[in-house]
């Protein structure tokens, strides 16, 4: 049971970790953007990357991961003097930093594989060398600093200065909301539910410990690391009341796993009772914006009645024995015998070894039973507004999904039904229809994340080839909250990658040639996602020296892409050959770019998502990729028609419009092929009986029904023999045995 939960401990950790590790690199990069930019280390940003620093320290601590808890305190160490203002905050620290998280990732695989980080220490101590060095560094300048007065001017001109930060954990109880600014409004939520998922752990293992036992080992030692991550986060929060409350409860954890108390039912109750206080002060801070309760001194008491340790009497509330000592009722070495023969309470037992009477007790009894306040009966909720779900419950979910489409197609339209006026039953099946639609939208909508995870990722990567091609780059980001499907995001994570490492290295100009050009120095690269109909279209723009259709054109003649006369295609035709394999107009070859593989990978990974690339450019003002992507690949809307014998289905948003033609807007041309006049457009027509080798009802165009369908802005008109109706169809790969 308790081996379950560790592995689940494991996953969790592991899951929460990357998503901070994606959190403190755009935090990272964006603060130090915009340090060398105003000159001024803002205070805010600095701090949370020391957060989501620390939070990931305490927790891989928790779980006995030693090389990441060692990796990232380091990190953390040379965080603090940057954000204490002991050390300016230097582009090689954000390097440094970077490498850190890296190797971060690289433990973190480790530990999803092998349920432990074991296995890179060499690197690792690479690296904590080298914050060692920084941090050596920053206290070697500080003391220089400070037996001077103040760094030379030159220096000081120089040097990014750091803006004053005040202590995590300096605010006071009841201040945390004030403590705590809009933007880390989002590290109290994270910190909620973590919170929230450490009691509920906890209530779990105090509640099968109750029942079990036998071995208390392990549940000891996974509530006392819950315990200690709770208290590192709250001190991290400045959460005095939470802190010091878990901070307690974790010394006396310490003494349970050293063997010095018992795990008997009382002990497991007062936990309980732990567990239900620290529940209440995370309530409050959902609510109210600070982590009080109530009973404090009472729950104290109920700890310290657990405790065997004498010493450390002067923290906390006082307990009896304390009273006793400092009225003078008992001397140590009549306490200290008490407690080595304590059954009943500590007070019976003092009365029982003579070492003091009945109504001295009472009297510190009553004294004692004033600084206890009592524990509420109704605790504040904690609304929990996510859960994580295994992506392969969900697959299976979107799989059932379609089945259910499949299943309430064969029911509606079963040819046994054909012909029957059947009242009760239509009405079902109009009510079937509408509950299986509402269902696979939400199944849908359940799979649908927002591209902002991708997107931000190439934060990171303008940020590493900007320095190493020595090019300012600025990267924008729009529709970051446009959703797709799971799986879409993880296929064009690669094209996109591609497209940004492209514009860097081969769109973007020099600074000096972007100076002589007169424009900015700083090159734009902009990636923006939105729907259109039902597709999402992703742009990645950039302001460089856009494609020279010339070039493009000559390397692709030289190849034998074109054939014959070359004026007559467009500039899209053109522009589309930089998507042949091995193709590039590069004179060189460089570590990012220049082979000619890129882009028609890009190709190949949009077309595997029936998607559509396509690109415009003007030499000198830049160049735009387009790429456009269906919303999701497991059931589409289409239009069934009917050939023959046979059904086909088009999908709906191919489908600009139907018509029975008439004889009169038919045109043959010289090569035998059939146009139709729609309006001012002329379309050529497929026949798809011929495409299919079919035998057709009609061999008339104007007998039968042409579907007007278009796709990237050619249009073509479809003949069928007549038009079924609106069907959803799901989309399903074949079985590995058929292929």
């Amino acid at each position: 049971m308790f081996k379950e939960m560790e592995l689940e401990f494991f996953r969790i950790f592991v899951a929460e970790s990357r998503e901070l590790i994606e959190e403190v690199e755009l935090q990272l990069i964006s603060t130090h953007e915009e340090a060398e930019r105003t000159g001024v280390v803002d205070s805010t940003g600095i701090n949370s990357v020391f957060r989501l620093f620390h939070t990931m320290k305490g927790s891989a601590g928790s779980l006995g991961l030693n090389n990441i808890a060692s990796l990232t305190h380091k990190a953390e160490t040379l965080l603090d003097l940057i954000r204490s203002g002991k050390t300016t905050f230097q582009s090689e620290h954000v390097d440094l930093l970077m490498s850190a998280l890296d190797l971060t990732r690289g433990l973190l695989d480790l530990v999803d594989q092998n349920n432990s980080d074991k296995g890179k220490e060499e690197e690792r101590l690479g690296i904590e060398k080298k914050l060692n060095d920084a941090i050596q560094e920053a206290t070697g300048n500080t003391s220089a600093k400070n037996s001077s007065g103040a760094p030379s001017g030159q220096a000081q001109k120089k040097a990014t200065k750091p803006a004053e930060v005040p202590s995590a954990t300096a605010a006071p109880v009841g201040q945390t909301e004030k403590q705590l600014d809009a933007s880390s409004k989002p590290l109290i939520e994270q910190f909620i539910e973590e919170a929230s998922d450490i009691l509920d752990r906890s209530e779990k293992i105090l509640l099968e410990l109750e029942k079990n036992p036998a071995n208390p080992g392990s549940p000891i030692r996974e509530l006392f690391r819950g315990m200690h991550s709770f208290k590192g986060n709250c001190g991290f929060l400045g959460l005095e009341a939470l802190e010091s409350l878990s901070h307690k409860a974790e010394t006396v954890l310490e003494q349970l796993l050293d063997g010095q108390i018992e795990p008997i039912p009382e002990h497991l109750m007062t936990f309980l009772i732990v567990v239900d206080t620290l529940r209440q002060g995370i309530g409050n801070l959902a609510t109210s914006g600070n982590g009080s309760f109530e009973g404090k001194d009472n729950v104290y008491g109920l700890l310290e009645q657990m405790s065997v340790s004498l010493t450390g009497l002067d923290k906390g509330p006082k307990k009896l024995g304390q009273i006793l000592l400092e009225e003078g009722a008992v001397t140590p070495e009549q306490l200290v015998t008490a407690l080595d023969k304590q059954q009943a309470t500590i007070g019976e037992v003092l009365v029982d070894i003579g070492a003091t009477d009945s109504k001295t007790i009472e009297k510190a009894l009553e004294k004692q039973s004033e600084q206890a306040a009592k524990t509420p009966d109704k605790l504040p909720g904690i609304k929990r507004s996510d859960i994580r779900v295994d992506l392969i419950k969900l697959d299976k979910l979107v799989n059932l999904v379609g089945e259910l489409v499949i299943a309430e197609t064969m029911v509606t339209r079963n040819p046994d039904l054909r012909d029957l006026t059947l009242e009760n039953f239509d009405r079902a099946v109009h009510h079937l229809r509408r509950v299986t639609s509402e269902l696979q939208d939400v199944a849908m909508s359940v799979r649908m994340i927002p591209l902002s995870m991708t997107f931000q990722k190439l934060v990171r990567v303008v940020h590493d080839l900007s320095r190493k091609v020595k090019k300012k780059v600025k990267l924008t980001l729009l529709g970051e909250e446009t959703e797709v499907d799971k799986t879409m995001t993880e296929q064009i994570a690669d094209p996109l990658l591609h497209m940004v490492r492209n514009s860097v290295d081969h769109g973007l100009e020099t600074t000096e040639e972007r100076l002589k050009l007169g424009k900015p120095e700083t090159g734009k690269i902009t990636i923006e996602a939105r729907y259109e109909g039902g597709e999402v279209w992703i742009i990645v723009s950039d302001d460089g020296r856009g494609l020279n259709r010339d070039k493009i054109l000559a390397k692709a003649t030289e190849r034998g892409l074109v054939k014959g006369d070359s004026s007559h295609l467009t500039d899209d035709e053109v522009f589309s050959f930089i998507f042949e394999p091995g193709f590039s107009t590069s004179s060189s070859i460089s570590e990012v770019s220049g082979r000619g593989v890129g882009m028609d990978v890009v190709r190949k990974n949009i077309e595997k998502l029936k998607g559509r690339i396509s690109i415009r450019s003007r030499l000198g003002f830049g160049t735009s990729i387009y790429l456009q992507i269906p919303l999701t690949l497991a059931i589409i809307d289409g239009m069934l028609v009917k050939v023959g014998d046979s059904q086909y289905t088009i999908p709906l948003l191919s489908i600009r419009e139907s018509v029975r033609p008439t004889a009169k807007s038919i045109t043959i041309t010289p090569e035998g092929e059939e146009i139709v006049r729609i309006r001012e457009d002329m379309i050529p027509v497929i026949r798809l009986h011929k495409l299919h080798n079919k035998e057709s009802r009609h061999t008339e165009l104007h007998e039968g029904i042409l579907v007007i369908v278009e796709d990237q802005g050619r249009k073509a008109a479809i003949f069928v023999d007549e038009i079924i109706g609106q069907q959803q169809t799901v989309i399903k790969g074949l079985s590995n045995f058929i292929s």
